[in-house]
């Protein structure tokens, strides 16, 4: 669910108010912690990475510029998808799981469609970092695959493989939980 800021808001936040401040936290915090949790599977490592994000925007608030309501939380949510992409650079656990296979394979949409968010959210953090990481920009951020292959420093046809084989591996998972095989 996208929060929604006013301009008087913002320019409180900008005036540095430690209870505009505190707010943006509050409100904030609950939907930063999940999108973080998409791409670092460790909770306390996602809360590391929203507590430095939040640090970035009211160190950088003033660079910020109002164009309507939605816009302060989409500029807060992309530090948080690019610090979280930052975290998994840091661990070094990008460049070698991105695999270069580019054979054509297929997956079962209806398989993935018929299963509940958060049982899938769940299966999505027990994709390997390359697949998790395209697939959750891909799917979940909306990002184009031209935008993740800049972000992640990977050709687009890899982006659309890894994207790919993120759905192949989600399908693995619920055939083997529908046929009662234990998930890693």
């Amino acid at each position: 669910m996208v929060k929604t800021f006013e301009l008087e808001f913002v320019n409180q936040l900008k005036a540095g108010n430690p209870i505009a401040q505190r707010q943006l936290f509050d409100s904030c915090y609950p939907s930063l912690i999940n999108v973080c949790k998409r791409y670092l599977v460790r909770i306390d490592e996602a809360e590391d990475c929203v507590l430095r994000s939040l640090l970035k925007v009211y160190k950088n608030i003033n660079t910020f510029k109002y164009s309507d309501t939605s816009s302060l939380y989409h500029w807060i949510k992309r530090i948080v998808v690019n610090e979280s992409l930052m975290q998994l650079r840091k661990k070094q656990l990008f460049g070698p799981l991105f695999s270069i296979d580019e054979g054509e394979t297929s997956y079962d949409s209806e398989i993935i469609e018929a299963i509940d968010a958060k049982y899938l959210l769940e299966l999505i953090t027990k994709l390997p970092t390359g697949y998790r990481t395209v697939f959750n920009l891909f799917v979940v951020e909306g990002y184009s695959h031209k935008e993740i292959s800049k972000m992640l420093n990977i050709s687009e046809s890899t982006s659309k493989s890894q994207l790919n084989k993120a759905r192949m591996y989600l399908q693995k998972l619920i055939s083997d939980v529908k046929y009662g095989y234990k998930t890693r």
